[in-house]
């Protein structure tokens, strides 16, 4: 994704922007298409959002990504982080319910995923989460957080 060079950018600015229309000064047009070129690294570069999306969903995230199915049990505010917990359900060894957390939902990004979640409740979903490292105190461990789902409809027996 950030592999993009000076001159790709260039031909992305000028591709996707209109033509210099016939009362545009040539500043006005360089001035504009600098804007989309500004726009197109933003939204490529190493720190997008969507850089980071891609990179999980083709797995090329430097953090552990799973990728699974399972059928959404209930979606709960944690008050505490903002973030949303998705529980499925299926369980772990202990009987706990398997679960994952959104971004943070004061995040557009965050908040979005949460209102699919809670729209998919009851469904199968293909599920991208990704193994984030977090630290608290002395302790540094990973939690799982769910970036991206997509509906695959109605439950099977097998779920």
């Amino acid at each position: 994704m950030s592999n993009l060079t000076a001159s790709d950018l260039i031909l992305a600015a000028l591709s996707s922007s209109p033509a210099q229309g016939e009362e545009e000064s040539t500043e006005d047009y360089h001035v504009r298409v600098s804007e989309q070129l500004f726009q197109i690294a933003m939204l490529a570069g190493d720190y997008s959002p969507l850089t980071k999306l891609a990179k999980i969903l083709t797995k090329e995230s430097e953090n552990d990504v799973k990728i699974f199915t399972g059928v959404i049990h209930s979606v709960k505010l944690e008050k505490s982080s903002t973030r949303v917990v998705v529980y499925l359900e299926s369980t772990n060894e202990d009987g706990t319910r398997e679960h994952m957390r959104t971004e943070r939902t004061d995040n557009p990004l965050g908040l979005a995923v949460a209102r699919k979640a809670r729209s998919l409740k009851g469904r199968r979903v293909l599920l991208f989460v990704e193994m984030e490292p977090y630290t608290s105190g002395r302790n540094a461990r990973k939690i799982r957080v769910l970036r991206q789902l997509h509906d695959l409809g109605e439950p099977r027996d097998d779920d």
